[in-house]
């Protein structure tokens, strides 16, 4: 059944409101009997593993009534880590492709799962890193064309269309009712998408397991179920991951009294089997009928539909606007150098192993079976952003939060790229920045979670780092949304619930092999500087790679998570880019270790991060 939703009703609602295999787990490999379901059950947990992906926010950037996309999207990241049994790098399916291109939903106005489930059935789905979340819809600027699947975005010239993004899809879906097919599926399958009435009780809930009076039926959002559980009253209860924020409820989910069909929540519930486009790498061959040749991103770049960007004249800019980058990334560096030297006596002394008690190979991606890296993201969408600085510490503070947390039975902390930029916490989108003074920053500021401000690749030109830069959450204007809207007027800060930052406790600059190995095997990824040649960016897909300059020019930051050593004796270092998984081996590559190697081991920077604050 498609659902419609009004505006009016929502605005209640709103305002209201690399490569690893972990130990196996085999008891979704049959469906069991309904007898045999455990009383508490969670992909959270499951043998100590965690199988859900992170908490997503639907109210930021802008505001959309998309929680039927991220019931689903959520629901299917879930399957995908289940039936890899949680090999990483993680992947997140893209909400935003649903609300631009699914013609039976509504887009931002409201939608059903099950027309986005057959959508993605007939269609396929490309992730996160080719299509993130915008907020908007085909009313508002983001139609569905080649480019809303998936683009790549470049200095001066705008964004292409990629004809080579991974795709995901599933076998088949279907619909569920009732309690016990409910706990049948998701046990035996994972996550379901299941549509409720948003009552009031549910949206001012804040913990605990709600018990809501009866209400009229009146389908007005959708969550996705990820398990059950029952209190020492023997209450029965639904564990829901919700899509407003990881500062709602508890920790982003929620407890719904189990059995009594509160909210109408065992009544609609629907879910995808998921089909391996994994395994060998099935990339989009999929040309759309629709096209859209411009559209105004709100205060920004102009987007402009290139399906291959291969003009002389297009290439001549994109090449002068990398030379001046790097310029600039340069004047940064020095700009940045009299607080890098004034904070030197903040540093902790680096650690240095016996470089001959390393192992030959070791990468966070797989110790002893466990992953502890986070996704991949990408820093050129929707718009260029020269924003890698960043990038590389948030990726390589996130490992580290699941490093010294020691546990894989609790989401990924995912934190926000945009916040640093708003702050300008060691650079900026357009200036380039330094990756050790963010660091330094974080040790005095702190960061939020992705889910209070989400990724705009943009910079926010203000004199001071006040609380609409940091966390936000979306009301209803009281005239239609436009590219013209002033966005802080419906997006105001987060003043609702309290929300968490994350600080370094302390941090450090290494350079060389010695130093490096040390610091990633004793605490987890670095951060460092490469110069990111063309050859690297545009033709690296696989293998060691190397390339012979006479005096590499840093102009991009990485993250190193590993190193390895081949069968012939060749060492090589295991990076992980900010470039989206469609770049080289789903986002990371290999890179030649001691010479030839893009100056990669010239600089690098570590930071601490403090779980007792």
């Amino acid at each position: 059944m498609k659902s419609r939703f009004k505006l009016a009703i929502f605005a209640i609602i709103i305002a209201l409101s690399n490569n690893c295999i972990t130990s196996k787990t085999d008891h979704f490999t049959k469906d069991l009997p309904q007898p045999e379901l455990p009383l508490q059950f969670s992909w959270a947990n499951v043998n100590g593993i965690n199988y859900l992906s992170y908490v997503r926010n639907q109210l930021a950037p802008r505001l959309c009534d998309s929680g039927w996309a991220f019931s689903v999207t959520s629901s299917l990241n879930d399957r995908i880590k289940i039936k890899r049994q949680n090999a990483g790098p993680d992947f997140i399916l893209s909400p935003q492709v649903l609300i631009s291109c699914n013609d039976d939903s509504n887009g931002c106005r409201g939608g059903s799962p099950q027309t986005a489930y057959e959508y993605i059935l007939r269609n396929n789905i490309t992730d996160e890193t080719c299509s993130p979340y915008t907020g908007r819809d085909f009313r508002d600027g983001y139609q569905c064309s080649s480019l809303t699947v998936c683009m790549e975005c470049w200095p001066k010239v705008g964004c292409k269309a990629r004809d080579d993004a991974y795709i995901y899809s599933i076998e088949s879906w279907d619909q569920v009712k009732g309690e016990e097919q409910m706990k049948q599926e998701i046990f035996n399958h994972g996550p379901i998408s299941c549509v409720i009435n948003s009552t009031v009780e549910f949206r001012n809930y804040t913990s605990g397991i709600l018990n809501p009076p009866d209400s009229p039926t009146q389908i007005t959002h959708s969550l996705s179920i990820v398990g059950w559980g029952e209190d020492e009253k023997q209450t029965k209860y639904w564990i829901a991951r919700n899509s407003l924020g990881i500062f709602w409820g508890e920790n982003g989910f929620i407890r719904i009294v189990r059995g009594k069909n509160a909210l109408n929540i065992e009544s609609d519930c629907s879910y995808g089997r998921i089909k391996d486009t994994w395994s060998q790498q099935i990339r989009n061959n999929t040309s759309f009928i629709k096209t859209n040749s411009s559209f105004i991103s709100n205060g920004q770049y102009e987007h402009k539909v290139y399906e291959i960007i291969n003009s002389k004249s297009e290439k001549d800019i994109i090449q002068q606007a990398k030379d001046e980058l790097k310029q600039i990334f340069q004047d940064s560096y020095q700009k940045y150098q009299p607080l890098v030297e004034s904070i030197s006596s903040s540093f902790s002394d680096n650690i240095e192993l016996d470089e001959s008690t390393l192992p030959s190979n070791f990468t966070w991606g797989n110790v002893n079976g466990v992953n502890y890296l986070t996704q991949i993201k990408n820093q050129h969408n929707p718009q260029y952003c020269g924003g890698c600085w960043s990038f590389a510490v948030t990726s390589s503070l996130q490992d580290r939060i699941k490093i010294l947390r020691n546990r894989t039975d609790i989401p990924d902390v995912i934190l926000s790229n945009q916040m640093v930029i708003n702050c300008h916490l060691g650079g900026s989108c357009s200036t380039g920045g330094v990756s050790l003074i963010t660091y330094y920053f974080l040790s005095q500021i702190g960061v939020v979670e992705d889910s209070c401000m989400p990724y705009q690749a943009k910079d926010q030109w203000l004199p001071v780092c006040n609380a609409s830069q940091q966390c936000i959450s979306c009301e209803l204007p009281s005239a239609p949304i436009s590219n013209t809207t002033d966005i802080s007027s419906i997006c105001p800060a987060q003043t609702k619930y309290p929300y968490k930052k994350w600080k370094v406790s302390k941090f450090g600059h290494i350079a060389g092999v010695k130093q490096m190995k040390s610091e990633i095997f004793s605490r987890g990824p670095i951060s460092c500087t490469i110069d990111a040649t063309d050859n690297l960016e545009n033709n690296y897909q696989g293998g060691i790679y190397s390339e012979k300059l006479k005096v590499p020019i840093p102009n991009h930051y990485v993250s190193v998570v590993g190193w390895g050593q081949t069968l012939e004796g060749e060492d090589y270092w295991i990076v992980r880019n900010s470039w989206g998984t469609y770049w080289g081996e789903q986002g990371f590559f290999k890179l030649k270790m001691h010479e030839d190697n893009l100056g990669l081991e010239y600089g690098c920077s570590w930071g601490v991060i403090d779980l007792q604050q």
